[in-house]
């Protein structure tokens, strides 16, 4: 090799290594950035002049490689709070708050004009703690979240709320110390907040401590309220409330519900504790004059409601009413489990006739918490012939549904997925319990529909392809003994499910053109002969259904028709 070669080989080796290293020291700087940012969590407020430096404000991570962060602080007021890296503007989102693993729950509140902010609405002593900061979906940590729990629950302190408005000052103020909202009492935990004073006739609102935030006519609950005569929309434009005469009220914020009620001075209250079996949910009040009584709803998580009842054995149903004396109800929860969904549209009413369409459910819970995925949902499986299955994990499992068929589409009203229920008839506008072995035989029933399609109900020709009933006896064989079972006895029906239809039709094929050829190879008991095998509920299904089979069997003999003539050409 000339030396001139030698010193550019040299030269090209000499550069490519050099850039590699530079490379790999930037990849590394790179991933010490990530770990740094990842590990030194600030807990900026606004009370602190949101230093994302703050050294008494940072996070610890604990236990050790958990990938969890915890600070505990002490507030000694209300305040307004985000989670960022030290030294830069990459936050945790609000929305990463998790309301059913913290005891502060409703507690916190998420600014609806920041997606970075939240409001803790009461002062005290709180730990958080933030799972997965960096959403690595490789966490030990799993998904990333952050918790709020107090060390003592609020009572009667001080909180977040105030009155703002002529009805209550001189001028529309949010920072007047005279006009917060109190903890009600120390058996709510903070929920409602509370303030009895004279009010002048004019208008007023709910607001968050300095904050325009606020609460106002569409929030007031009338049917809670025993001085809702006393008030009216005031400003529509911005939602205010008029007191219509003067005097002493009692205005009471009920944070859970994010609803006001508007009472005369002086009201006592009965307590209504709520149970989950023997575990107590939560007390909610129920102030003196109050007519119906409805309680609120209380979504556990990995259950779904049933209804509330006033005997723990759930057996007389609560109705709503006055509420003279302390009470307890008790829930109604059924522990969800992993469940296939299944969905039937005989009529293709959804698809619009089209059932090669895709289809989407999309569902949620009381508490709005999309159990399914943002709209339209999770696809379902097509399993052709209008039927639609998903397996369903039991934290995804949800109080209502909507089925549909995608953005934009065309969607059913909403279901509420009632308890131990998995089948949704559309056509039948009815839910059903499927068993597993019902799920199979309607998979096979679908293929026997499918095979057979082309049958001649007169008998006059035979259009079955022998070689695909032996794939469907081989089949057959190959499926568990409860789905075989299952086809064995089913009750053979035109206008019936897929099975339904799917054995009368096969009962008629085995009778109608013998079993040397057509092998009961289900073993299923057929008619007596000269009796009808397909049972319908009018006669003239028998003959639409007959007049729909000509129809497509002449369509289709003149596509082949045509095609043949093509060929020939």
């Amino acid at each position: 090799m000339k030396n001139e070669n030698k010193r550019w080989l040299l030269k090209g080796v000499t550069t490519v290594l050099l850039f590699g290293v530079a490379i790999m020291l930037n990849t590394h700087r790179k991933e010490l950035v990530k770990v740094e940012a990842a590990t030194n969590l600030v807990l900026m407020s606004e009370s602190r002049g949101w230093n994302n430096t703050d050294p008494e404000r940072k996070f610890i991570e604990s236990p050790a490689d958990s990938d969890i962060y915890t600070i505990t602080v002490a507030a000694t007021e209300v305040d307004q709070y985000k989670i960022t890296r030290e030294g830069t503007e990459n936050r945790i989102p609000a929305a990463a708050y998790d309301f059913y693993n913290s005891n502060a729950s409703y507690l916190v509140y998420l600014l609806s004009h920041d997606d970075e902010s939240f409001y803790v609405l009461y002062p005290g002593t709180i730990t958080i703690k933030v799972y997965n900061p960096e959403d690595s979906p490789t966490s030990p940590a799993g998904a990333r979240r952050f918790t709020i729990d107090f060390a003592t629950m609020p009572t009667t302190e001080k909180s977040a709320t105030v009155l703002g408005g002529l009805a209550v000052d001189e001028t529309w103020n949010q920072s007047n110390d005279n006009n917060r909202l109190l903890g009600l009492a120390s058996d709510f935990n903070g929920r409602y907040m509370a303030l009895t004073r004279h009010f002048a006739a004019d208008e007023f609102k709910v607001f968050l401590w300095e904050r325009y935030e606020s609460f106002g006519y569409s929030h007031v609950d009338g049917a809670h309220s025993n001085a809702y005569n006393k008030i009216e929309w005031g400003d529509m434009y911005v939602n205010n409330i008029n007191v219509k005469t003067a005097d002493n009220y009692m205005v009471v914020l009920d944070i859970k519900e994010r609803k006001i009620q508007f009472h005369n001075s002086g009201s006592t209250y009965q307590i209504v504790s709520k149970y989950d079996g023997t575990t107590l949910i939560e007390k909610e009040v129920v102030f003196n004059g109050v007519t119906e009584y409805t309680p609120s709803n209380n979504q556990i998580n990995g259950k779904r409601f049933g209804g509330w009842y006033t005997d723990p054995e759930l057996t007389i149903e609560y109705v709503p009413g006055p509420v003279p004396t302390a009470m307890n109800l008790y829930g109604y929860y059924y522990t969800n489990i992993d469940t296939k969904l299944s969905f039937y549209d005989r009529s293709k009413a959804l698809t619009a006739g089209d059932d090669t369409k895709d289809v989407y459910v999309y569902g949620w819970n009381i508490d709005d918490a999309e159990t399914l995925g943002e709209w339209p949902g999770t696809k379902m499986t097509n399993h052709g012939y209008s039927y639609y299955s998903l397996d369903v994990a039991a934290a995804n499992v949800s109080q209502y549904v909507i089925f549909n068929t995608g953005m934009g589409g065309a969607q059913t009203a909403t279901f509420t997925w009632e308890i131990e229920k998995n089948f949704y008839k559309y056509a039948g506008s009815s839910w059903v319990d499927m068993s597993a072995a019902h799920h199979g035989a309607t998979l096979f029933a679908i293929r026997i529909l499918h095979e057979t399609r082309f049958c001649d109900a007169t008998g006059a020709t035979n259009n079955v392809p022998v070689d695909k009933w032996n794939e469907l006896a081989d089949e057959f064989d190959g499926l568990d003994a409860a789905i075989k079972t299952y086809l064995q006895d089913a009750f053979a029906s035109y206008t019936g499910d897929l099975v339904g239809q799917a054995v009368a039709r096969y009962d008629f094929i085995v009778q109608k053109y013998g079993i040397a050829t057509f092998a009961n190879f289900i073993d299923r008991t057929l008619p007596p002969s000269g009796a009808p095998l397909l049972i319908v509920s009018e006669k003239r299904n028998i003959f639409v259904a007959s007049s729909f089979g000509i129809m497509a069997f002449i369509t289709i003999a003149g596509i082949m028709l045509l095609a043949k003539k093509r060929c020939d050409k």
